[in-house]
């Protein structure tokens, strides 16, 4: 945490005890609630992050809020791991099985596939972007893709069920 800290411009960061690690799926509704209650009315994004503002002069007060939230609920160990072997199996048929049709259904052409061995040999988990686009046609394509397909498996799918719930 003290380098979040320090990435946020925090010389001298509060202590924050967790409230319950949590899952990959729920944190930015989590932080985003947090911040709101905070102070910093926040909005958690559908395809990823946590929006909010601070007021002029609040810059750091809302720098506090982030990292206090952050504390308070921070990803179980496990979703901070390297995947395994089996956990990339996942994400290589996720994106084959449900990602190429949503993305084909769209009206994108087919991205060249690798083999599975291929892809379990690399460090690449998200290969699907549809092809001969750049720039602002290619960020389009993306969150039309975000927004229309359901681009990540389910956290059951990878880490199995109840995983990082609290007791």
């Amino acid at each position: 945490m003290r380098s979040h800290a320090l990435s946020l411009g925090i010389d001298d960061p509060p202590a924050v005890s967790p409230v319950r690690v949590v899952r990959p799926d729920e944190v930015e509704q989590l932080i985003a609630t947090c911040l709101t209650e905070l102070g910093f009315p926040a909005t958690a994004d559908p395809n990823g992050g946590v929006g909010y503002e601070s007021a002029p002069g609040q810059e750091l007060a809302g720098a506090v809020a982030e990292y206090t939230c952050l504390g308070r609920y921070p990803l179980a160990d496990q979703y901070v791991q390297p995947l395994s072997r089996e956990q990339r199996v996942v994400y290589y048929d996720w994106q084959v099985d449900e990602v190429l049709p949503c993305l084909t259904a769209l009206g994108y052409p087919a991205p060249e596939i690798p083999s599975r061995d291929v892809y379990l040999s690399g460090d690449v988990i998200w290969f699907l972007e549809p092809p001969g686009l750049e720039g602002a046609e290619l960020a389009e394509a993306m969150a039309e893709l975000m927004r229309e397909c359901e681009p990540m498996p389910p956290t059951e799918l990878v880490y199995g069920p109840g995983e990082g719930q609290a007791p």
